[in-house]
């Protein structure tokens, strides 16, 4: 048996074990669940799910700035058409069809295979490094407690990290290493130190207005006053991050879902938790669809027929 299928067996077996568990959770509090007042709001779910869909064009608005400045050129359609594509690679298991998926349609808009290596690596560190920071520093310096005790190394990281993500110098030694392993030749980023802040900021913003949407998607669900906002918004970040790290399961499916419920656990009863935590994948699996469908439309960039020159007449 191969490596990658046990890895995809694993996978499953992680998903099916938190779902499981969850289950049992549900069953347990089953009567308390039924007695509970749901307040569903169906206006507020419908703009959770739109804020969701701007967030993920915002993130393909910041993959195209990167690309940008790498040197190569794209229109944003197009930029949003390969990005929200190739996302759907996410939830195949393997954990590389996502990226298959993004040379192989960036090549077809003429991005070269360079500035789509270096753009997704700078894009997907900086999302990972900016959402760590966000849901781990304010989870642990808001709730306190358990969380600090285990996570407060975690703090002293995260400004460390951050202050290497800024410095192109060091994303360019790294990303060489990476291509040296795979056999290719070195590349020089060209990228400044304010690139690289610029796009760290903006990643920030986006995973702001990503906690405002998974906020109001919970009040569509169970009231929460305004000053619970940090602390879904900061939940999200960080199961996001965990999902997306986890080497098991596609799309973090599961191991997302698992965190979400764990952290919500700590502050609104354990089956509410739960079944907002299975809830919040439909939720932004309906952001993604919008923007699958409005991609789906668009189509891969027209190539356009070169017409011979005609031939000219020679004297006889």
């Amino acid at each position: 048996m191969t490596s990658g299928r046990v890895r995809r067996i694993a996978g499953y077996v992680v998903i099916a074990v938190i779902l499981i568990f969850m289950g049992r959770a549900l069953y347990a509090n089953w009567q308390a669940l039924q007695g509970y007042e749901w307040h569903f709001n169906y206006p507020l779910l419908v703009v959770a799910i739109l804020l969701a869909f701007v967030t993920l064009c915002l993130y393909a608005w910041m993959w195209r700035f990167i690309v940008q400045r790498l040197g190569a050129h794209i229109s944003y359609p197009q930029a949003f058409r390969i990005w929200f594509l190739s996302n759907l690679g996410r939830y195949i298991p393997g954990k590389v069809w996502q990226f298959v998926g993004w040379f192989y349609m960036g090549e077809q808009a003429g991005i070269g295979r360079v500035p789509i290596l270096t753009s997704i690596t700078v894009n997907l560190g900086l999302q990972t490094l900016t959402g760590l920071g966000v849901g781990v520093f304010t989870l642990v310096v808001m709730l306190g407690g358990e969380l600090w005790n285990r996570f407060w190394p975690l703090l002293l990281l995260i400004p460390l990290g951050l202050l290497i993500a800024v410095q192109p110098g060091i994303m360019e030694t790294v990303l060489n290493w990476a291509l040296k392993k795979l056999g290719r030749e070195p590349v020089v980023l060209g990228l400044r130190s304010a690139d690289m802040l610029l796009f760290t900021l903006g990643h920030i913003g986006c995973w702001v207005i990503y906690g405002i949407a998974f906020y109001v998607f919970v009040c569509s669900l169970h009231p929460v006053p305004l000053s619970g906002m940090p602390l879904l918004a900061a939940t999200y970040a960080a199961a996001w991050v965990i999902g997306f790290l986890s080497l098991l399961t596609p799309g973090g499916l599961g191991i997302r879902e698992g965190v979400i419920a764990y952290l919500l656990g700590f502050w609104l009863p354990v089956p509410v938790a739960i079944v907002i935590s299975l809830l919040s994948r439909v939720w932004v699996t309906a952001g993604e669809l919008i923007g699958t469908a409005i991609a789906w439309r668009i189509g891969p960039p027209r190539v356009s027929a070169v017409v011979p020159p005609a031939p000219t007449e020679t004297p006889t």
